[in-house]
């Protein structure tokens, strides 16, 4: 699906849960054409672990998908380049070799939910069995790194 940014909008993360939900809401209905229709009340947040310089924050509310709403941490932009970041999350949406990526905003991004679980080991070590996971694994992998992406500024991915 197309992306939309909507730069003037921010994700308030300091204020309190009236706030944050607002806020939450307010970018989610901005950029995904889904969540137009979509009323505060019928928000559900929950706060995701895991993130090391983000706050990562799954959307849900019926009748719309699930989406995961990612908060750059404070001053990560010096340490992160976030529109390299970005331009390259694009492509790889685009290939589907990641999750949607639906937009951004003043202090994150939107991207889409996907329940996955890990593999255990017995999995990854089974050859002949109903499905080669590790032989998958590995085709994906070397499609992947056979794209070649481009710098940011290209028009056609911008």
């Amino acid at each position: 699906p197309p992306f939309r940014n909507c730069l003037d909008l921010e994700v308030d993360t300091k204020s309190g849960e009236a706030p944050l939900h607002q806020s939450l809401w307010a970018v989610c209905s901005a950029i995904h054409p889904d969540w137009g229709s979509i009323t505060r009340e019928a928000l559900e947040v929950k706060m995701v672990s895991g993130g090391i310089t983000n706050i990562l924050y799954k959307v849900t509310a019926d009748g719309a998908p699930p989406l995961l709403v990612r908060v750059y941490g404070d001053k990560t932009e010096m340490i992160i380049d976030r529109k390299k970041e970005t331009h390259l999350l694009k492509q790889l949406s685009d290939s589907e070799f990641s999750v949607p990526y639906h937009g951004s905003f003043a202090n994150g991004r939107i991207e889409g939910w996907t329940t996955l679980r890990s593999l255990n080991p017995e999995e990854m070590s089974i050859f002949d069995g109903p499905v080669d996971f590790a032989g998958l694994i590995a085709g994906q992998m070397a499609a992947m790194h056979a794209l070649t992406p481009d710098e940011p500024g290209n028009p056609d991915r911008e």
